[in-house]
């Protein structure tokens, strides 16, 4: 509101950056229709730019049909939001950035770009430090990952088996489409003799968890999973999931040790902190 413009405010600017860490990446931080929100609920106090990309899941015209103004590169904007990490040659000086930076860990590949931030005199707000006022990560891999994970997995093995070619997330208008074009191109049938380990429980597991549901899965134990006899590749899809605890142990110093990679038990079969590491 400080700034003014023919004696009213100016309006406080959102770009929506192309990918350009991650040239082909699909996901977008806004869609059209959360653009479209947000200027029906701000009204002449905000406004958003898009710049052009070829690559994301909604395409440009869909941006354009709701009004949302489409440019080439977002100048003298307030805020500029990406999902990855943004290219260091494509950094805005003095500019606000909103984008997973992949330096929260002292990830050592990014080093560069953090000083290239810096540098620039950006100030940078990394979805991975937005938490709550539990401290719990508002934005991050979730049930969406886990559904999209798990459709991929599925999606390879159809590939690999030569049962079936599945569709793309990226290119469904939304959820319920998905489960209409499950329904109608991914009978049962052509996935007898799958078998799936899901390791974890928290969100990403449960939205890995609700495809295998989905799409007709039978969940066993995993001691039966290591019980049965596979020898037939002709039985119904089965999942075992296994949770957090079957993996990993803690450590001395307290902390999260993977004891299941560094001393697996040779012989035990039932499921707890000394689960075995099958052998399928």
């Amino acid at each position: 509101a400080k700034n003014m413009t023919n004696n009213k405010p100016k309006p406080f600017t959102i770009g929506v950056l192309r990918e350009t860490m991650v040239p082909n990446e699909t996901r977008t931080p806004l869609t059209p229709n959360q653009c479209a929100k947000i200027l029906a609920q701000y009204g002449d106090k905000v406004a958003i730019v898009v710049e052009k990309y070829p690559f994301r899941c909604y395409s440009d015209k869909e941006y354009e049909d709701l009004g949302i103004k489409l440019v080439e590169k977002a100048e003298n904007v307030d805020l500029l939001l990406g999902v990855k990490a943004a290219s260091i040659e494509s950094l805005k000086d003095n500019s606000t950035y909103v984008m997973f930076s992949h330096t929260a860990k002292r990830q050592p590949q990014n080093r560069t770009l953090l000083r290239a931030i810096l540098a620039k005199g950006i100030r940078l707000m990394d979805w991975e430090f937005m938490r709550d006022e539990n401290k719990v990560r508002l934005i991050g891999f979730g049930r969406w990952a886990g559904i999209v994970g798990a459709h991929n997995t599925i999606a390879a093995w159809g590939k690999k088996t030569g049962r079936f070619d599945l569709f793309r997330l990226c290119k469904i208008a939304d959820w319920e489409a998905a489960q209409r074009r499950y329904r109608e191109e991914l009978p049962i049938e052509l996935l007898r003799g799958m078998r799936v380990v899901l390791t974890g429980s928290g969100r990403v597991g449960t939205g890995c968890r609700e495809i295998l549901d989905l799409l007709g899965f039978e969940k066993i134990s995993p001691a039966d999973l290591l019980a049965r006899d596979w020898s037939s590749a002709d039985h119904p899809p089965v999942y075992a999931q296994l949770p957090a605890d079957h993996l990993f142990r803690l450590g001395p110093d307290n902390s999260w040790s993977p004891d299941y990679y560094a001393n697996p038990p040779a012989t035990t079969a039932s499921p707890g902190p000394t689960w075995s590491r099958p052998t399928f």
